[in-house]
């Protein structure tokens, strides 16, 4: 999720946590939990290792006062290569909702690695008949696009819950086992695990 200047300027007006650390590439913010034995950081996020190493730093220097710190944080997240002991931990999962109601301007709007290039057929079972039927996807130079096609045999079959799960890039064997998705063809597989590769996460909270 991106913000614009004024609502991040109005959310740090008004949020609840009472530590805040802000320096050109960084922003940390925390609380003591209820009860007062652990600290919360519902962002510490850092775009330069050294600020990375300096936010954790902060949060570490709690150690003699915090029995635990929770961190809002995502799978890449460099703070599991940061520790030297691996003592972190998943302590909760916050599953969200996807679903794709316009299929060419989502893929229009999402961004792809400039390394994929190519292009298959999906065809897609949706009530929403913006999204329903036969399309070609191709992704070249960063960016893709979803163009109507003839019906074929040969392409992947999805529905609504098949299309916004490989949109987030759940791979399509997942999907298959699921029963989400089928037909398709090998070199068409791969080619959508490297264009919508996995998995999808988020560290905002609403």
């Amino acid at each position: 999720m991106t913000r614009d200047v004024e609502s991040v300027e109005s959310w740090l007006a008004t949020d609840e946590s009472p530590y805040r650390y802000l320096s050109d590439d960084a922003f940390l913010a925390y609380r003591w939990t209820p009860g007062g034995e652990g600290l919360a950081a519902d962002w510490a996020v850092a775009a330069t290792p050294g600020s990375q190493r300096a936010i954790w730093s902060i949060l570490a220097g709690h150690s003699s006062t915090a029995d635990t710190v929770e961190v809002r944080t995502w799978p890449g997240s460099p703070l599991w290569w940061l520790m030297r002991e691996r003592d972190g931990q998943i302590a909760k999962l916050r599953m969200w909702m996807l679903r794709v109601v316009d299929a060419p301007s989502a893929v229009a709007g999402r961004g792809f690695g400039r390394g994929v290039a190519g292009s298959v057929l999906i065809s897609v079972d949706d009530s929403s008949p913006v999204n329903a039927g036969t399309w070609e996807l191709t992704v070249a130079d960063g960016t893709g696009k979803l163009e109507r096609a003839d019906a074929a045999p040969e392409a992947l079959r999805v529905g609504a819950r098949g299309l916004a799960a490989l949109y987030a890039g759940a791979p399509v064997p997942t999907l298959r086992l699921a029963g989400l998705a089928a037909g398709g063809s090998p070199a068409g597989d791969e080619f959508l695990a490297a264009a919508f590769p996995g998995p999808a996460w988020m560290i905002d909270a609403f």
